[in-house]
């Protein structure tokens, strides 16, 4: 009996019928292409087993003048940084109250209502109780959601105990007491819950007798149950007592949450006057969009802005909160930093506090405090002439592209007196979404409702053809386009845009409402994929912090290209072919032999399937899957069809595997 080799080709085609199709790879699930061969995706490995708050919507990594590495997370709720492993909050503050201590508990309850009648949150804002407060037998500090609103001048948060009694509007902070000559401290603080070796904050720095008191203090001694002793760096001048804050309670509110995806809202004047929050009234839609992060560095300042929102700073390595940047557009939709004349750019930016939607305004050179154009500055602004709304930057070289949902735009840098000229350099290539652009060296590529378009300097925007754009149209969910982002993945000249299945989609799964598909921008191939395993909703790529990390549903920051696990778990992929004719497609064929050719690692097991048939649309049968490992010589086969597809799975750990050249023995079997 003869035998032929059969040579996969590279990329997959969902624009054919799997008939044409024929040897290229027709379906795929966590794969890559690598010299043009189908090889299984390098695994991934959380970087810590802390977890941040909300949906990711933003990441970017830097590093400080010393190079010690950071990682920013930004979600519709929280601003985060990563430092040696440990996520540190640093929120922006909005403002910071000593409203006096009325706290209410009810007994067998985690509900705790705070009544402040100085700053109000929303349900699903953060406040950070700066002052530990003890009331109803529980001790109330640091970080809470605010669960509910019941009225203008009360708010709800949820403590990590029930109350143990019932208590109205009342509460203690707590209560430092010195000895004359002695730098132990004595602190009252009832149902404090703390041990000899535990840790206690002070949050607002607190003076008795010449004894200053201020930040994070072991536990020298227990007393009781309501006391306990600390010990000062100085000894005290007197015997005297004094509560933190004056006795009220200090609380800091972050920046108020957004949505973790486009939602709709009611809104003000939209049905009966008070019968919903105030500014979203009673009936009616409005859709508030997804809350982005657009993150990057000056210097080793990590710069962020929420969007819809103000610009913020963070100068590492401090643990507070970020900082308003002062004299910036108090609203933009998205922002990035042109590193090579130092300039902020704002997109979407607020002049004379309203937001214009195609405005561009910059900082002087130098300086992210003066946003004020004069003669002998470089601060500026320009407004684009075309669209509807800019929507997203990039820096390059000595220039930036700018999109709007209709066109891109060539900022180019020149210096006094001008300081940047503009110049629309395409139209019909509007960008999908904020963060579906990447950039890696001098290629950018992004994502628009038309499909994927390329900027060479010189050489202009440039249509990519997608074999896998079906896969996108009919299963993306167009209410949701905002998520869309494109992952960087430069160790492999890989470029990926992750996106929103519509749940009216037959792949529309609650735990995988996120697919992909990837582009290798060298070789010129595509491939797709939809897992559980692999659902990332924001994206880095190579960075200070190593190798393209992404974040995902469970709030894990996974770093990629680490062995070839899905987080310690046995990642799950495979890949089919098309239907390629075993003879000239008049007559049957038997095939008895198939004799693989894979190179493996970590003593791979691949599950090989083989899919005959007589006519393209009828029905197939699965002969398989047949383990294949390193050492298979053959599989044998009793499969008969005129037409035949190959598919090769694997969930085993630690393992890796490349497709080389299959062959197959065959013989003619009869004809139609």
């Amino acid at each position: 009996m003869p035998m032929r080799k059969l040579q996969i080709q590279p990329g997959v085609n969902l624009e054919r019928t799997p008939t044409l199709n024929q040897t290229q790879l027709a379906s795929c699930n966590l794969i890559r292409f690598y010299s043009g061969l189908p090889q299984k995706l390098g695994g991934w490995q959380q970087l810590s087993a802390q977890t941040f708050v909300g949906t990711a919507s933003g990441l970017h990594g830097w590093a400080d003048i010393l190079g010690n590495p950071y990682l920013a997370v930004g979600t519709e709720q929280r601003l985060e940084v990563m430092i040696g492993g440990e996520l540190f909050d640093i929120t922006p503050i909005v403002a910071t109250e000593n409203p006096a201590v009325a706290f209410t508990t009810t007994i067998g309850s985690a509900a705790v209502e705070i009544a402040d009648s100085v700053y109000n949150p929303d349900a699903g804002d953060w406040i950070n109780l700066v002052t530990a407060v003890s009331v109803g037998g529980v001790v109330l500090q640091g970080l809470y959601l605010v669960a509910s609103v019941p009225d203008g001048t009360h708010y709800t948060i949820t403590s990590a105990t029930p109350a143990t009694a019932n208590v109205s509007a009342a509460g203690a902070v707590p209560n430092y007491t010195t000895t004359n000559g002695s730098a132990a401290v004595t602190v009252t603080l009832a149902n404090h819950g703390l041990i000899a070796g535990s840790l206690f904050t002070v949050g607002v720095s607190t003076t008795v007798a010449t004894v200053v008191l201020s930040g994070i203090y072991s536990v020298t001694s227990y007393t009781d149950a309501n006391n306990f002793v600390i010990t000062a760096s100085s000894l005290a001048n007197a015997s005297t007592s004094a509560f933190e804050n004056g006795g009220n309670a200090q609380i800091a509110y972050l920046l108020p949450s957004g949505y973790a995806l486009a939602t709709a809202t009611t809104g003000y004047g939209i049905g009966d006057y008070g019968a919903g929050d105030y500014g979203k009234g009673g009936t009616g839609q409005i859709i508030s969009p997804l809350r982005q992060w657009s993150m990057d560095h000056w210097g080793q300042d990590l710069v962020a802005s929420p969007t819809g929102g103000g610009i913020y700073y963070w100068p590492p390595p401090d643990k507070a909160p970020a900082i308003v940047m002062p004299n910036a557009p108090l609203y933009s939709n998205a922002v990035f930093v042109m590193p090579q004349v130092q300039i902020i750019v704002a997109l979407g930016a607020a002049i004379s506090g309203t937001q214009e939607p195609l405005l561009a305004r910059w900082c002087d050179a130098g300086d992210f405090t003066d946003w004020t154009a004069t003669a002998t500055n470089q601060a500026g602004s320009y407004q684009v002439a075309t669209g509807n709304k800019l929507l997203a930057g990039l820096a390059v070289g000595l220039g930036a592209l700018l999109w709007t949902d209709i066109d891109l735009t060539a900022m180019t840098y020149q210096g006094l007196p001008f300081v940047f000229s503009f110049n629309r350099i395409a139209t019909g290539c509007g960008i999908v979404a904020m963060r579906a652009a990447g950039i890696s060296g001098s290629f950018v590529m992004w994502m628009s409702l038309r499909g994927f378009f390329t900027y060479s300097m010189g050489g202009g925007v440039t249509p990519i053809e997608c074999p896998v754009w079906d896969f996108i149209i009919n299963n993306i969910d167009a209410g949701q386009l905002d998520k869309v982002h494109c992952a960087v993945n430069s160790l492999f000249n890989e470029m990926a845009w992750h996106f929103p299945i519509s749940t009216t989609s037959p792949l529309y799964a609650a735990s995988a409402p996120m697919t992909y598909v990837k582009y290798n921008y060298v070789e010129h191939v595509w491939d797709y994929g939809q897992s559980s395993q692999y659902q990332r909703t924001a994206w880095v790529g190579r960075s200070p912090v190593g190798n393209s990390v992404g974040a995902d549903y469970d709030g894990l920051l996974q770093q990629h290209e680490i062995g070839y696990d899905a987080n310690g778990a046995a990642m799950i992929g495979g890949w089919q072919t098309g239907f390629f004719d075993l003879s000239e497609g008049e007559d049957f064929v038997f095939v008895d032999m198939l004799i693989p050719d894979f190179v493996t690692l970590g003593g791979a097991t691949l599950m090989l399937s083989v899919y005959p048939t007589a006519y393209p649309n009828q029905a197939t049968n699965q002969i398989g899957p047949f383990p294949v490992t390193a050492e298979t010589d053959f599989v044998p086969l009793r499969a008969r069809g005129r037409q035949i597809a190959l598919g090769a799975s694997w969930s085993d750990l630690g393992s890796f595997n490349r497709l080389g050249a299959l062959r197959y023995r065959y013989a003619p079997d009869g004809r139609i």
